[in-house]
């Protein structure tokens, strides 16, 4: 009888304890924005992938370099990595890598935290062959409401609105 009276009272508990857990109480949500980078397809006139390595008349060893926010950015320079324990994204500057979804080389700048909030900031690109600079400005603007969250993202090429990648023709 007594092993039946523990049973109930340790059940009674339990079962208060658990309705008790899943009450309204707002703990507050946790959101995770995935980072981005600025991506650039760089070809000529006909289409061609002017930063593969094999490209004819490729620009991808002419010094191309980036400008933000006052910092110069040459193609493929190692960034020191600051050592930090926790999980974060590097910042890697600019580089010309092979991206699989496009199936083609692309110029990548970035990458940027997705969680901070930039706006219209520019970067310029200098293709390091004499041919005209071009500038990207994006903007990125978290937001969060409730279990609802996401990012409103923009980019301009010169002015022009445009979607990543962007695609740009050096003239």
């Amino acid at each position: 009888m007594r092993k039946c009276s523990i049973l109930k009272w340790t059940c009674l508990l339990l079962g208060l304890a658990m309705f008790n857990a899943c009450g309204e109480k707002d703990e507050g949500w946790i959101y995770d924005f995935a980072p981005f980078s600025i991506t650039l397809i760089v070809e000529d006139r006909a289409g061609n992938n002017l930063l593969a390595p094999d490209a004819e008349n490729g620009i991808a060893e002419n010094g191309i370099y980036a400008i933000y926010r006052g910092e110069i950015y040459q193609k493929d320079s190692l960034l020191e990595d600051p050592g930090s324990k926790a999980v974060y994204v590097p910042f890697e500057g600019l580089k010309v890598e092979y991206v699989d979804y496009l199936e083609r080389y692309a110029l990548m700048f970035g990458p940027f935290l997705g969680h901070d909030v930039y706006v219209d900031e520019p970067v310029i690109f200098d293709w390091g062959d004499g041919t005209k600079r071009d500038t990207v400005t994006f903007s990125n603007a978290p937001w969060a409401d409730g279990p609802d969250a996401g990012v409103e993202r923009s980019f301009r090429l010169n002015g022009k609105e445009t979607a990543s990648p962007i695609k740009i023709i050096p003239e």
